[in-house]
């Protein structure tokens, strides 16, 4: 039936076109074709007998990068052995997903056609997402939040920390800077991040704790690291919200001790090379040097080895870091504080100590009126 196209509603070309899919690929189809768009005669239509099922589409922009001939060529020969997992950064998965997805790339060249902009599309069958991880992800989405349980109450405080003198060069920075602890099991990382957290308290501060550095991309480790900045993260099972100015903290086992230079010889520094051959295991395989600067660049960091404490303020300069050694108990707390936090961890919920936490507050004040 033939109508004039005034006359055609929404729901005639929704009728007239139900049944139609864009046929599915059995292979990659790479095409070199100009920016502009594609019309929908230019698309392989058959009818199929049953509706598709319903896709949810994605997009990540990454922005500006090189793409040579060479890359083409990879990505082209890694696309035609179906190998998408073998794409490098920053055209394939950060990881293998856990539901079945289709992917399209788009490079489109900058004004001059130096570098080019990526736009990874992900296509994912609704009927692969179970229901509740649907529902969990769009409800973290609206919450606007970050999805995890806020601790008010915690029995130690600065009081406990054993030296503070290498935090009062930090903490007038939390305000701008994140906080990153690396080192060996058992030192103490996670009871000092709370402490620290804790008397930051007002500006609601987030620990990343438990999980693998090496495993994080390094634009989501700049993004967390970025307190001047709000950031918003996305995963496979939700989404979390990081207003500017608030304080983040992470805390990584992930080190390479071997790198550290024993003798007493080297005295209480070591070179910025040898530090990043400490951190080495940290960043996930390929990350580059400019990347680990700009983590560097916004991150005071602690690292605790089984002899010492290294403590390096946040910039992007090639600094020697310091060092201090450290005593026979080899851990942060102070030996009367470590009953305590074990006591809490088996869920006895003592509060701090009031004439602690005074002092605290003290000792706070004097360092952020001081910060200049």
């Amino acid at each position: 039936m033939n109508q004039d196209g005034a006359d055609i509603s929404l729901q005639d070309a929704l009728d007239a076109t139900n049944s139609q899919v864009i046929r599915q690929m059995k292979k990659p189809n790479i095409v070199d074709i100009p920016v502009g768009p594609v019309l929908p005669t230019h698309l392989p239509i058959q009818p199929v007998g049953a509706a598709p099922p319903r896709l949810r589409h994605a997009f990540d922009v990454v922005g500006e990068v090189e793409f040579s001939h060479s890359k083409k060529e990879e990505l082209n020969h890694y696309a035609r052995d179906g190998a998408f997992q073998r794409f490098p950064e920053p055209f394939g998965f950060q990881r293998n997903p856990d539901v079945g997805v289709e992917m399209q790339l788009a490079l489109i060249p900058n004004s001059e056609r130096s570098k080019f902009y990526l736009v990874k599309h992900f296509i994912f069958k609704e009927q692969d997402w179970p229901e509740r991880l649907i529902k969990e992800a769009l409800r973290n989405l609206m919450s606007d939040v970050v999805p995890a349980l806020p601790v008010d109450d915690f029995p130690l405080t600065l009081v406990d920390v054993d030296p503070t003198n290498i935090l009062e060069k930090f903490f007038p920075h939390f305000n701008e800077k994140a906080l990153g602890m690396h080192g060996v099991p058992n030192v103490g990382k996670t009871p000092l991040a709370r402490i620290v957290a804790m008397a930051m308290s007002r500006d609601r501060p987030d620990i990343f704790d438990d999980g693998t550095l090496s495993e994080q991309p390094p634009r989501k480790i700049k993004g967390f690291c970025d307190v001047g900045n709000t950031v918003l993260t996305k995963e496979r099972w939700g989404a979390a919200k990081f207003p500017q100015g608030q304080m983040r903290f992470y805390v990584s086992n992930e080190l390479q001790s071997e790198a550290e230079p024993l003798s007493r010889s080297s005295g209480n520094s070591i070179s910025h090379k040898t530090f990043l051959e400490i951190l080495e295991p940290a960043w996930m395989k390929g990350t580059g040097v400019s990347d680990i600067t700009a983590v560097l660049k916004r991150t005071c960091l602690l690292v605790f080895t089984d002899n010492y404490i290294y403590y390096r303020p946040a910039t992007d300069k090639q600094v020697w870091v310091e060092r201090i050694l450290l005593d026979d108990s080899k851990s942060v707390l102070r030996q009367s504080s470590g009953p305590k936090y074990n006591q809490y961890r088996t869920g006895y919920r003592a509060p701090a100590d009031p004439a602690h936490v005074e002092w605290e507050r003290a000792w706070m004040a004097s360092v952020m009126d001081n910060r200049g």
